[in-house]
């Protein structure tokens, strides 16, 4: 059965299939980006239906147009808040991330940026414990996996930062992959951020990404780094 909660947005998360998650710093945009971005998602809204494509295909296109646009200011990292790019910081979210994967979910990829996070994961069945309906295993629904990756971390983090109040945007970024095609670039694509934010002039050179740790036999991240 596939399972749905509502936020501020709504989310689907079909049985078993991997997500493409993305959460950041509270404060990490500043108002004129926000304002931008609700301007360009009023500019679609208005936009004429492109010939033969669906209302789903069209929500879908005009959701990753807004994504790429706040990813993109994510990565100038214009705010002053970048508490990700301290160390002790980055570790406490990887140690977390290890924490949770083999319980909650397979971790595929991830990468720790100095105001958000990518991670590429895929929640684990729930087995036969519960059933929704006859032959359909229940899945870890993202709720609960958004709130353990946020949670310890945030608390933790504001000790050692010495500081109070929000830590993570409340609201999340999620997308279930379609296909292994779409599954490889999103892959590549997390992985490829610090290149692309010019930090490194390689993947594997940013040390709180999945392409500096190794793999196991089945490509699921293993908590041993290559470098």
């Amino acid at each position: 059965m596939r399972q749905f909660y509502r936020h501020r947005l709504p989310h689907w998360q079909p049985p078993g299939a991997v997500i493409f998650l993305t959460y950041r710093l509270f404060g990490s945009l500043p108002a004129q980006v926000l304002a931008n971005l609700t301007q360009e998602k009023e500019h679609l809204s208005k936009e004429q239906p492109r010939n033969s494509e669906s209302r789903r295909d069209r929500a879908l296109r005009h959701s990753k147009r807004l994504f790429a646009l706040t990813d993109d200011a994510l990565d100038a990292a214009l705010a002053e808040q970048r508490w990700l790019e301290r160390s002790e910081i980055a570790d406490l979210i990887l140690e977390n991330l290890f924490h949770h994967a083999g319980q909650l979910f397979r971790l595929w990829a991830f990468v720790v940026m100095s105001n958000h996070i990518h991670v590429l994961i895929e929640p684990l069945s729930l087995g036969d414990r519960r059933k929704s309906e006859p032959g359909d295993d229940d899945f870890v629904a993202l709720a609960q996996i958004t709130h353990s990756l946020k949670s310890y971390t945030a608390k933790r983090a504001n000790i050692l930062l010495n500081r109070e109040g929000a830590f993570w945007q409340e609201e999340s970024f999620d997308h279930w992959v379609r296909n292994e095609k779409e599954f490889a670039r999103i892959l590549a694509y997390i992985e490829n951020n610090p290149v692309k934010a010019g930090l490194v002039d390689s993947p594997e050179k940013w040390r709180w990404s999945s392409a500096a740790f190794e793999r196991g036999d089945d490509g699921v991240c293993v908590n041993r780094r290559r470098i």
